[in-house]
């Protein structure tokens, strides 16, 4: 009787300490999500002020440019210039107008993709003890199947990869051929990063000595049930890293991708019990092999920052656009100075073209009105004497 309380202190002491490890990897797992958004807020909060800063350099120089040229030239305007202005003016406008709508696109995009990612990360950490249920149902009705326990662990993978916003054919890739391989390296998913870098992907699952040690009756068939999931994980791993996704992939382009390959395990409860048994297998599937273990709720922060490099990839081409079009902007404004300047020194020439005339006409000595002035003046003086010389002439 006494030995059947002890062997029941000892499981109930060793199913405690299991508990412990797992709470205690959630909660770290739940710091570090914690940590990495709050880092992702703060670099998001960093660009917007640095971009609004930017956007107000923008502003004051364009508008102090445009002032400046139309105070100067607007005093010379009349009702003829008008029409030239308005020429000039209108796609002036209309440029101001996109730009402001490419920047209100811009900041709807940055604070859709913040409260995205909170949103996510809400749900990742409300949902984590959910697919652990979840993921141990499964395992129950998939033991009997190998077949329909790699086609489990790949759609797990499948919904892992959209579930964080990403799209397949466009950020990531589903049983395609590395090339230069012809078709005999096929990862189950390939995710793709904006710099053209490639993240490869393989699930694998271990459940057939997992559940027998879930359903274990006594401890020798559980520590057997144990060794055996351990050593199945183990060559999970070792065949893994003997396939070199990344070598092979880079064999034609160097540095295209990380020199690591994700092991994905949809079972959460089978990669917890196997990091329980071995603490070191983590750090040892990585350094020696290259492999990193992982299951849907680890895997959920290193997808997230793979969706947003994509989202602040297209952040980058929109500001780029944003940039272009006040190029051309600050292009039509040197355009629409130089023509008003051109206009300014047609004015003026008319102006002394005008001013020359009417001192021809009226003002100078030696004017079209004086010298008819003087005319008259003479022809006043003689006609005493032409009306003199008339008359005689008609006597005579």
């Amino acid at each position: 009787m006494l030995a059947v309380i002890v062997v029941e202190a000892v499981v109930a002491v060793f199913c405690l300490v299991r508990w412990m490890i797992a709470r205690a990897r959630l909660a770290a797992q739940e710091a570090l999500m914690v940590q990495q958004r709050e880092a992702h807020e703060a670099a998001l909060a960093e660009q917007e002020r640095r971009w609004q800063a930017v956007l107000a350099n923008l502003r004051e120089e364009f508008g102090n440019r445009a002032g400046a040229i139309l105070e100067e030239r607007t005093a010379k305007l009349d009702g003829a210039n008008q029409a030239s202005m308005k020429v000039l003016v209108d796609p002036l406008k209309e440029k101001l107008k996109e730009l402001q709508e490419a920047l209100s696109v811009s900041q709807k995009e940055r604070a859709a993709l913040k409260a995205s990612l909170q949103e996510k990360l809400a749900s990742v950490q409300g949902s984590a003890v959910r697919m652990v249920s979840e993921a141990d149902k499964l395992a129950s009705a998939l033991k009997g199947s190998s077949k329909m326990q790699g086609n489990w662990g790949e759609l797990q993978l499948e919904q892992a990869l959209v579930d964080c916003g990403l799209v397949r054919d466009e950020n990531f890739l589903l049983q395609t051929a590395i090339e230069g391989t012809g078709g005999a390296a096929r990862p189950d998913a390939t995710v793709l990063f904006p710099d053209g870098r490639k993240l490869f992907i393989d699930s694998k699952i271990s459940l057939i000595s997992y559940m027998r040690y879930v359903e274990a009756e006594d401890e020798a068939a559980r520590r057997q049930a144990l060794a055996d999931h351990l050593a199945s994980v183990r060559n999970h791993v070792k065949g893994l890293s003997e396939r070199n996704y990344p070598a092979l992939a880079n064999r034609n382009a160097v540095g295209c991708t990380p020199d690591f390959t994700i092991l994905f395990m949809g079972n959460e409860g089978a990669l917890m019990l196997a990091l329980s048994a071995d603490p070191a297998l983590w750090e040892t599937s990585f350094r020696q092999h290259h492999v990193l273990l992982a299951s849907r709720m680890s895997l959920y922060p290193l997808l997230w920052l793979v969706k947003v490099a994509w989202r602040l990839e297209q952040q980058s081409a929109n500001q780029q656009n944003i940039m272009k079009t006040a190029g051309l902007l600050v292009e039509r404004l040197e355009k629409y100075a130089e023509a008003f300047g051109k206009l300014g020194e047609r004015i003026a020439a008319v102006d002394n073209a005008y001013a020359d005339a009417r001192r021809v006409l009226t003002e100078s000595p030696q004017s079209v009105a004086k010298t008819g002035q003087r005319i008259a003046t003479l022809m006043a003086k003689e006609a005493p004497k032409l009306a003199s010389l008339a008359a005689t002439e008609e006597e005579g």
